[in-house]
């Protein structure tokens, strides 16, 4: 039996953001996956959501061969369609309408190879076939015609290496190395924001970096890079609309952490809005962003109840939210579900999120439809009653208390009002 809406109905929305009065709130929640044979893994990167289409790893063949399958979040019956039916050596995607990137392989042990669906007809997916210029790929990513892709290069000193495609006229790839990391580096993640390029570079002594490329014109390549403070590395990174969200760690503690402005190499300021709180609170997944949204899923432990007389609390999963502002972070918990069900993973396009849940042995995926209140992204300084417009409405307040003051001690003066 498929889960019911019952089990969303049980969920807690809580508003808690920086501003007591506003809060951002799922609505119109959904399961998505409705066929019985549906058999998702649920990890972060096995689906994705990009427009108004869900593509994901399915394991329901028999056999464990993975496939890929889809849904329209337009659909009201949710009808899922096959985009490929014998992905082996699929374990990711990325999304970005109406294409699709993973990796797959003719069959153990043979080399990882890239794959492009283009979704545009669901019920016709065109399968596009790519040879990467390295074996191993660690890391990948797709926005509109550019593809990229890391990892060590076997024919190079099993050095890190930044590639890319462009996928403009899939007769006639064009493949390009844009980085190659010094013997001592390694680079685990990569991402792309429409022609940027953003992936990290670790060394095993010294400072980590993040790199940047414009690859407007990959084969000339515009390169930046950032040092990161001592003792903080990113081992994550998602981008969208020059805002940056990475996981990571400050001396060994996990992190989360943002960039507005991440191309303005020169005016860094990151943002920690996640930090592990101890026995308290643990990542399970994240971050995903679009545009100054972030999403992340962590487990944290319920209160023990005073009947129970036990310290053995049932673990509970949270799916959170922050809207990045220019200099600070207004955090919302979504979503709250108690076990044994739990949220794996998040994605997030637009005002569409898309979520994976359930017990491991049969995991669905679920959305829901963002709604942004008020204060939200904080107030600007000439809004004096916080209706987020700034008019006449405001000068009203002003002139409404023209000369009072609350200084103390001083004559005609109101102090406290």
């Amino acid at each position: 039996m498929k889960k019911s809406m019952s089990i969303l109905l049980g969920f807690v929305l809580i508003a808690a953001s920086i501003h007591p009065a506003a809060g951002m709130v799922l609505y119109n929640t959904a399961q998505i996956t409705t066929s019985e044979e549906c058999f998702l893994y649920g990890s972060p990167d096995s689906f994705a959501v990009s427009g108004q289409k869900t593509v994901w790893v399915d394991y329901r063949d028999p056999s464990g061969t993975p496939q890929l399958f889809g849904v329209c979040l337009d659909d009201p019956n949710f009808t899922e369609f096959s985009i490929d039916t014998n992905a082996l050596g699929t374990y990711a995607v990325a999304f970005s309408d109406p294409f699709v990137l993973y990796t797959f392989t003719e069959g153990y042990p043979s080399p990882l190879l890239l794959k492009v669906a283009d979704i545009q007809v669901p019920s016709a997916p065109v399968l596009t076939q790519i040879t990467p210029l390295i074996n191993d790929i660690y890391d990948f990513d797709i926005a509109d015609n550019l593809i990229v892709y890391c990892g060590p290069d076997s024919q190079n000193e099993y050095l890190y290496t930044v590639l890319a495609v462009d996928f403009n006229d899939p007769n006639n790839l064009q493949h390009f190395v844009i980085d190659t990391a010094p013997s001592d580096a390694y680079i685990s993640t990569i991402a792309l924001d429409g022609p940027f390029a953003v992936w990290n570079e670790i060394h095993r002594e010294g400072p980590s970096f993040v790199k940047i490329a414009d690859l407007t014109n990959p084969a000339q390549p515009q390169m930046a890079s950032v040092q990161l403070p001592d003792g903080i590395t990113f081992d994550g990174i998602e981008v969208s609309e020059n805002n940056l969200a990475a996981r990571g760690s400050q001396n060994w503690r996990p992190c989360l952490y943002a960039v507005k402005n991440y191309r303005s190499t020169e005016e860094w300021n990151i943002l920690t809005f996640w930090r592990e709180a101890g026995s308290d609170e643990y990542l399970v997944s994240g971050p995903k962003i679009d545009g100054p949204i972030v999403l992340w899923v962590v487990t944290t432990r319920a209160p023990a109840a005073a009947d129970i007389g036990t310290l053995q609390n049932e673990p509970i999963s949270q799916l959170k939210a922050a809207y990045l502002l220019n200099s600070s972070v207004s955090v919302s918990t979504l979503l709250t579900a108690s076990a044994p069900d739990q949220i794996f993973a998040a994605d997030i396009s637009g005002r569409q999120i898309v979520w994976s849940m359930g017990p491991w042995e049969q995991i669905e995926l679920y959305k829901g439809s963002l709604e942004l209140e008020c204060g939200d992204w904080g107030y600007k300084p000439g809004d004096i009653n916080k209706d987020c417009l700034v008019n006449l409405a405001d000068l009203a307040c002003l002139a409404q208390n023209w000369l009072t003051c609350t200084t103390p001690d001083q004559p005609d003066c109101e102090f406290g009002f």
